[in-house]
């Protein structure tokens, strides 16, 4: 059995693989330094994640004013949690209302159905694209 001799290289391809290289003015050589509190740290640690970027990804973008959005499936959960301990809270309120407890007083259910209307339209129209 013979084998073929492996062919010569095209010099008009690249051997190396990988990602292609940036041109000059699209290259980020230039850095910035400042000093922030351990809040101020954390803070961006925890928003950078949150967005699922990296500190310095989501610090450029916030400095060059260029929108940081939550991606909707954390976004979606975090909803979900929320409107979960919503409910829990109304039913807690509503039992013990409804139980004659000394010390619970009647509840304008008009007023927290008006507040949760609003609430629930404003996260309703956040997700109007």
């Amino acid at each position: 059995m013979t084998s073929t001799p492996p062919k010569p290289p095209n010099p008009s391809q690249s051997s190396r693989g990988g990602r292609p290289k940036k041109q000059k003015d699209e290259r980020r050589i230039a850095s910035t330094r400042t000093d922030l509190t351990l809040a101020e740290k954390q803070f961006i640690r925890e928003q950078s994640h949150l967005a699922g970027l990296s500190e310095a990804a989501f610090v450029r973008k916030r400095v060059l004013g260029l929108p940081v959005v939550v991606p909707k499936s954390y976004a979606d959960a975090r909803l979900l949690y929320e409107l979960n301990s919503i409910g829990i809270n109304l039913n807690q309120l509503a039992r013990n209302v409804n139980s004659g407890r000394e010390g619970i007083h009647a509840v304008d259910w008009n007023m927290v159905l008006k507040d949760l209307h609003r609430v629930l339209e404003k996260v309703g129209n956040s997700f109007d694209d």
